[in-house]
């Protein structure tokens, strides 16, 4: 599953999936020697592709949003609490909720499911507003 903000999920899916092998799980530490092999597959790239200066960045965006915290006296970070329902929580939505909404924007069913009239009423109304503010083409 490739998240939307790949940062948010990327370091907390291997608890989710209670600490599937090669990917951070429950009571292991990342560290910024490690390359980045458990973070790499989640942002879509290459182990190799995964530079120091990138897992720097990675690592500070996660903990400056409060998803990983560092351990003391150490170079190494681990999941937080918050970090843990995050990624929980995000998971979860986009399986109940964004699998199925997509399903049902775009199936081409007589009747359309409410979703898609929905869709449909708000695509309709931003053309009538384009076309009003005149950035229609």
């Amino acid at each position: 599953m490739m998240a939307p903000w790949p940062h948010e999920l990327a370091p907390t899916t291997g608890y989710a999936r209670r600490g599937a092998p090669g990917e951070l799980g429950s009571g292991d530490r990342c560290r910024l020697r490690s390359g980045g092999a458990w973070l790499a597959p989640s942002l879509g790239l290459a182990p190799s592709a995964m530079t120091q200066g990138r897992m720097s960045y990675h690592l500070r965006w996660l903990h400056l949003h409060g998803l990983i915290e560092r351990v003391p006296h150490t170079h190494s970070y681990t999941v937080s609490d918050f970090g843990l329902t995050s990624a929980l929580f995000s998971s979860r939505a986009y399986g109940r909720f964004l699998l199925d909404g997509l399903a049902d924007a775009t199936t081409a069913s007589f009747p359309p499911p409410p979703l898609r009239k929905a869709l449909l009423g708000v695509s309709t109304e931003l053309d009538r507003l384009a076309v009003r503010s005149g950035l229609a083409a």
